[in-house]
Order: structure tokens, then C-alpha cells, then sequence
């Protein structure tokens, strides 16, 4: 029975032990050098699963989404997961 049990607190109700601040992911392009495309938020759960979040930048078109409001939607993301994070450690003491 605690098999059971286990396996399912780890696959739906795993908290998250760690929470990573956003970092830029650069590509280097022949044409136009290097160019921020995105930032990471990575998120490391009780497990030790990895889980890392993209939050992109539109450089190309129509720049829907310019990197500051990519930054703000992962440091926003960022927040929150820290906030979980440190609310299901407090609830676990």
C-alpha cells in the first residue's frame, strides 16, 4: 500500500525543493551574431526531476513579445514558484 501511496504523492503532489532565477539563452547566428532568444527558469522538484520553463522572445516578425515582457512573464513565473516553494516548506516543518 505505501508503494502506492508514494507513487502517487511523487507524481501529483511533488513539491518543489528548488527554484532558479531566470537566465538568458543567447544563439549565435552567422548572419546576425549572437541574439538573446529566450529566458530560462529552471525548477527542481522533491524527485529530482528538472523541469526547465521558456519563456521566448519574438525577434524576428512582428515583435509580439519583446524581451522585456519576456523577462517580466519569467521573473513573474520566478516569484511564484519561489512563493509555492517556500510556502510548502513551511507547511512540511
Amino acid at each position: 500500500m505505501a508503494i502506492i501511496r508514494d507513487f502517487i504523492d511523487n507524481s501529483f503532489y511533488n513539491p518543489i525543493v528548488n527554484v532558479e532565477a531566470p537566465r538568458e539563452y543567447n544563439v549565435h547566428y552567422s548572419d546576425v551574431g549572437t541574439r538573446l532568444e529566450a529566458y530560462i527558469v529552471r525548477v527542481t522538484y522533491k524527485n529530482g526531476r528538472r523541469r526547465e520553463f521558456c519563456f521566448a522572445i519574438d525577434n524576428d516578425h512582428w515583435h509580439i513579445v519583446p524581451e522585456v515582457t519576456a523577462y517580466n512573464r519569467a521573473l513573474r513565473f520566478y516569484s511564484r514558484k519561489f512563493t509555492k516553494m517556500l510556502l510548502s516548506n513551511e507547511n512540511t516543518k
